[in-house]
């Protein structure tokens, strides 16, 4: 079951007109949403929010002649607009000042970070996201994270010791490099391990006691050790991450 928080995360990078049924969790956040009125007048707002910036940002007019001007290298101050329209780009400029504003305060996370993170890199392992290398090499998959500049000084667990690597990804938290590791459970089953420099992540447990919460399908347990925060990620519950720890 996802919180108030976790729907507005889902919610708020919907794309327009993006089916729910392709989502699981964009499928729970909707129902959430049919059942809470505070969260259905938060989504309604956000959707009148939405759709007002995008009414904006089309009404732009372009000059009918930009694209010679720009290929010309004529600088931008010596385009001229007929009177009539000059309103019109007071109202685009407003728009986009307001859109640029709008991107910076959802990018917040609501509260503290450590729910939303946790929610997202579940979402990223839910998607099946593309591993940027490919090898059951755990040693090579260290390598290539250290030489790209992610968390590559991570502990693995003797039983995450024994498993086969499928490869690994590095994904951006607060602009900050997350190392995720796939480990190959068999039977097409599929382990993720996300590692994050701790200081990226407000919120994050304190400890090497393993923090467990459900995100969709997915069963999680988090934990910190060092300066380096962990999420361990399997498809199934709880028993079965405590035996990889």
């Amino acid at each position: 079951m996802i919180t108030r928080e976790q729907a507005k995360d889902i919610l708020s990078t919907r794309r327009p007109g993006s089916p729910a049924a392709a989502d699981p969790e964009l499928a729970e956040a909707l129902r959430l949403v049919e059942r809470e009125p505070e969260l259905r007048q938060w989504w309604e707002e956000h959707q009148r929010f939405d759709a007002g910036v995008r009414a904006a940002l089309q009404a732009i007019p372009v000059p009918p002649d930009l694209a010679g001007r720009i290929v010309a290298g004529r600088p931008a101050s010596t385009l001229r607009l007929p009177a009539p329209r000059r309103w019109l780009w007071g109202l685009a400029a407003a728009a986009v000042v307001a859109f640029a504003a709008w991107l910076v305060w959802w990018s917040q996370p609501a509260g503290p970070q450590f729910p939303t993170f946790r929610i997202r890199m579940a979402r990223t392992a839910l998607r099946e996201y593309r591993m940027d290398i490919q090898t059951n090499d755990l040693a090579a998959i260290q390598r290539f994270l250290a030489q790209n500049r992610a968390p590559a000084q991570y502990a693995l667990s003797p039983p995450m010791q024994a498993l086969p690597g499928l490869g690994c990804g590095i994904l951006r938290w607060q602009n900050q490099p997350v190392s995720m590791i796939c480990f190959d459970r068999g039977q097409g089953q599929i382990l993720w391990l996300f590692v994050a420099e701790r200081g990226a992540v407000a919120g994050a447990p304190a400890g090497r006691e393993p923090v467990f919460a459900s995100v969709g399908r997915l069963a999680t347990a988090a934990w910190s050790e060092g300066n380096q925060v962990y999420l361990l990620a399997a498809v199934g519950d709880r028993r079965l991450l405590e035996k990889f720890l």
